[in-house]
């Protein structure tokens, strides 16, 4: 978090797309690829931020009972999908 405070003492957190434009940045990611690179996230700030700056945003849920009104809001920033709780079968959905 505390990367994202400019020189002048700006702050840019999320659901600003600075967060997510810095972290494709120092990972060398060009902006060319930006849509073919993702962010997962469990909250809609995380989401409104990555697909502000271009990229793909994927929800997860945090609780093994779900939380759907946090789910509709992480689909309503524009998440491509809700992961249920965990990674363990990330990759069935790429």
């Amino acid at each position: 978090m505390e990367d994202c405070i400019l020189p002048d003492g700006t702050k840019k957190f999320k659901p600003d797309p600075f967060p997510c434009e810095l972290a494709c940045n120092l990972l060398s990611i060009p902006r060319s690829e930006f849509p073919l690179t993702a962010i997962i996230g469990d909250t809609p700030d995380d989401i409104a931020s990555g697909v502000s700056a271009g990229i793909l945003g994927f929800g997860v849920h945090v609780s093994s009972t779900g939380d759907e009104a946090l789910a509709s809001a992480m689909l309503a920033k524009g998440a491509t999908t809700i992961f249920p709780v965990g990674f363990a079968n990330l990759s069935e959905h790429f």
